[in-house]
C-alpha cells in the first residue's frame, strides 16, 4: 500500500509544492476546446462555462535534471468520460502545441522566453492521488532554479 511508503509520501509532497492551478483539457485550435490536449491554464478557482467538464486541478513543476514539465492532475477532479476520453490506454495526447501564459512561466521559475507544450503521445502514470504526465517543452529549458525556490 503506497500510504506506508516514506517513498510516496515524499512524492505526494512534492507534487503538491508544484504550481496549483486549473487546466482545460482540449485543442486551443478548436471551438470550445474539442479534441485532445492542453486548451488552456487558469488560476485555481477558474469557473469554465457550463458545458465544459473537462477542467480538471493539476500541480505543475519542473524536472530539473530532464528540463521536461511535470504535470500531476488530482485524480479526484477527473471526471470518468474525462478520463476516458484524454486518458484512455495510459496515454495522454496533445495535437496542437499549447503556449504556456507568461504568468505560468513566471511561477515556475523558468527565464522569461516563450515555452509551448509539444505535440506528442505522453505515458501517463496514475497513482491514488495523481496522473502524471511528463511533457517535453519547446522554447529553451535553461534549468538553473534556486535551491530556495525547489524548497518551497
Amino acid at each position: 500500500m503506497h500510504h506506508l511508503s516514506p517513498y510516496y509520501s515524499t512524492y505526494i509532497s512534492a507534487c503538491r509544492r508544484g504550481l496549483q492551478l486549473s487546466v482545460q483539457l482540449g485543442s486551443p485550435r478548436t471551438a470550445h476546446c474539442a479534441s485532445l490536449g492542453i486548451c488552456s491554464m487558469q488560476p485555481v478557482g477558474f469557473v469554465p462555462a457550463a458545458d465544459c467538464a473537462r477542467v480538471v486541478e493539476a500541480y505543475l513543476r519542473i524536472d530539473v535534471p530532464t528540463g521536461r514539465l511535470l504535470v500531476h492532475f488530482t485524480n479526484t477532479s477527473i471526471a470518468p468520460d474525462t478520463r476516458q476520453q484524454h486518458f484512455s490506454g495510459a496515454v495522454f495526447t496533445v495535437r496542437d502545441s499549447y503556449r504556456l501564459p507568461s504568468w505560468v512561466v513566471e511561477q515556475l521559475g523558468l527565464p522569461p522566453s516563450v515555452y509551448r507544450i509539444t505535440p506528442g503521445r505522453y505515458p501517463s502514470l496514475e497513482d491514488d492521488a495523481f496522473t502524471s504526465l511528463s511533457v517535453r517543452l519547446s522554447g529553451s529549458v535553461t534549468v538553473s532554479l534556486s535551491v530556495d525556490r525547489l524548497a518551497a
